[in-house]
């Protein structure tokens, strides 16, 4: 990801026929590349109010084949940092903040946004209580209004809490809670999970807390 004044280029690239031939059915040939469907969904979620990134535009190249060799996701810089670094350095941000993640994260499942990458590192932290910005809503998915099953809704939850339940303090879970309208209950969410899924999902979430601790 690349910052450019004012605004941030995200860039994708596909540089041997392996990757191309690899996401045939995920953009670099069939369907919506990855760029455009970072900039829809980012879009979905503005129309319905939640708070994201401003996505400004989106492009693409292609090779003789018609295969995508790149593409880009131009988005308006938001001044801030992510919440991911805001805990590495010990500065938790205040309980309006929490409030507001959580307010947010609600309308997306009200909506019927299964987000797919609900983590500390794709939300901003803005300069200005209680502004946010979530943000890598590549992998997402929608759903009928009020109609995204609890398995979706569990797994986007776990993904959020579970590097940060041990690493957050009692009024920032309680702030969120409070306008997620749900407490914090990760063994409940976990029951949503269907058995024969448990494992690959397990092995996602240790990734995502690798990830935590790498950024």
């Amino acid at each position: 990801m690349q910052e450019h004044g004012k605004v941030v280029q995200k860039t994708y690239s596909f540089p041997t026929t392996k990757d191309r031939l690899r996401g045939m059915m995920r953009g670099t040939l069939f369907g919506w590349n990855k760029a455009r469907r970072e900039y829809q969904n980012l879009k979905y979620l503005e129309q319905a109010e939640i708070p994201v990134v401003e996505a400004l535009h989106w492009t693409s190249k292609r090779n003789a084949f018609g295969f995508v060799t790149e593409c880009r996701l131009i988005t308006r810089d938001y001044p801030g940092k992510d919440l991911v670094q805001h805990l590495h350095l010990s500065d938790e941000p205040a309980a309006a903040y929490w409030a507001t993640i959580g307010e947010s994260t609600c309308q997306m499942h009200d909506a019927g946004f299964w987000h797919r990458g609900l983590s500390a590192r794709n939300v901003m932290i803005g300069l200005e209580s209680p502004n946010i910005a979530w943000l890598d809503a590549t992998k997402s998915k929608t759903y009928p209004k009020g109609g995204m099953p609890d398995e979706k809704r569990a797994f986007d939850l776990l993904r959020f809490w579970h590097p940060l339940f041990s690493r957050t303090s009692p009024e920032a879970k309680t702030a969120w809670a409070d306008t997620y309208g749900e407490a914090i209950d990760l063994n409940r969410w976990w029951s949503f999970i269907p058995n024969w899924k448990r494992a690959s999902f397990r092995r996602e979430l240790q990734r995502e807390e690798a990830r935590f601790m790498d950024s």
